[in-house]
């Protein structure tokens, strides 16, 4: 990181960081109990005095999946997904958490909080739910995919915040725009994007839009109808994907109401060896640039 920064150009405002999954935390449960692993101290320590001088975000990968994946019961399922449930309360702070997204965002604010750094802001790299898995993996569903990632969105447009950071914002990226169908390991590995490799669509949480609407994603998916979404055909690519204005190229998308749509020009798709992914991939990359260049992204 060090090295990155040293070779930004003068007068930049990129910021520098690095990617954490929630292992780095000894304790999480309940959120106000939150803090690293001491054991983590000579390597963490560095990171998180370097984000601080630098302005950077620390960046973790919050899956409720997995929290539900070790306790299967139909609480914990509405809890994690932004159903109505009874709410878990935090005996310490005093607040009450009603979904697991912001417990597990809260339980990082406090570890941040409590080795001194309450001025490094946070951002969710990465968070999804698979919509597939193999016979033993519990809630890889099409439809809890996609009432996590719907209510995500409808849950980040509202600006609620945290119970501990109420009306604060989060950069958040879902976790993934296609499938990485090379993946090795179990099957909800290959199985967290909102498309196939093809583009064709796994389920619709309202990002993609047609010709001259805007998406929409509004109200609790799961709990009460969604309204009609336009679908893409099967095979055809879809009219367009929502990107934010700092948005990387990736395999992730930034899911905040400050997003806008771009609609990818001349791409077909079909499905196709490993070299025709690969060209796709270019024409996407390639759009991306075109639009931060024109300053349309």
């Amino acid at each position: 990181m060090q090295n990155l920064l040293a070779a930004l150009p003068a007068g930049s405002t990129t910021k520098i960081s690095t990617v954490h999954s929630m292992a780095v935390l000894a304790s999480s449960d309940p959120p106000s109990s939150g803090a690293f692993h001491a054991d983590l101290a000579g390597s963490l320590d560095p990171v998180l005095e370097f984000l601080h001088q630098n302005g950077g975000p620390f960046m973790i990968n919050p899956y409720p999946y997995f929290a539900y994946a070790s306790d299967t019961r139909d609480e914990t399922l509405a809890f994690c997904l932004f159903q109505p449930n009874p709410g878990r309360a935090d005996a310490v702070s005093g607040l009450t958490y009603m979904n697991m997204f912001d417990a597990q965002l809260d339980a990082i604010r406090v570890a941040l909080d409590s080795k001194g750094y309450p001025d490094v802001d946070i951002v969710i790299a990465e968070t999804g739910w698979p919509y597939k898995g193999d016979a033993g993996e519990a809630g890889a569903t099409p439809d809890n995919a996609r009432a996590y990632n719907g209510n995500l969105v409808a849950h980040l447009k509202s600006q609620a915040g945290t119970p501990r950071t109420p009306g604060k914002s989060v950069d958040t990226y879902i976790f993934a725009l296609y499938d990485e169908d090379l993946k090795p390991g179990p099957t909800s590995e290959r199985s967290f994007g909102l498309y196939q490799a093809d583009l064709t669509p796994n389920y619709d949480i309202g990002l993609a839009k047609a010709r001259g609407t805007a998406p929409t994603t509004s109200g609790q998916i799961g709990v009460t109808p969604a309204p009609a979404q336009v679908q893409p055909g099967r095979g055809v690519t879809p009219t367009g994907f929502c990107v934010t204005t700092g948005g990387a190229p990736g395999s992730t998308q930034q899911a905040q109401q400050s997003s806008s749509c771009y609609e990818p020009a001349g791409a077909t798709s079909r499905r196709g060896h490993t070299g025709m992914r690969q060209f796709v991939w270019f024409g996407i990359l390639l759009g991306l640039a075109m639009l931060v260049q024109s300053g349309r992204l």
